[in-house]
């Protein structure tokens, strides 16, 4: 049941193909991820043959910070139920 969702993830966050691989006409639906970003920046930061175009650096940290801080949101509201179990 896991390999039933990690498997697209792998394929959707460019751990096997980079961005560059796909047409760009499929880019809008792909930018979405900012896990594609991160790998994205990631090679570009190792090999810069990579190229960044399609990624980038602003909309990783913008969607970190909207993540973090819903989930410390979260954790500020539930956080007497998580410690009372």
């Amino acid at each position: 049941m896991r390999e039933l969702f990690t498997r697209p993830l792998f394929f959707i966050s460019g751990v096997f193909f980079s961005l560059q691989d796909f047409p760009k006409e499929y880019w809008r639906y792909l930018d979405w991820n900012p896990i594609l970003h991160a790998i994205e920046l990631t090679r570009y930061a190792v090999y810069s043959t990579y190229g960044k175009e399609g990624v980038s650096l602003e909309y990783l940290f913008g969607t970190t910070l909207v993540f973090s801080f819903f989930s410390l949101a979260v954790y500020h509201i539930s956080w007497k139920q998580a410690i009372s179990r």
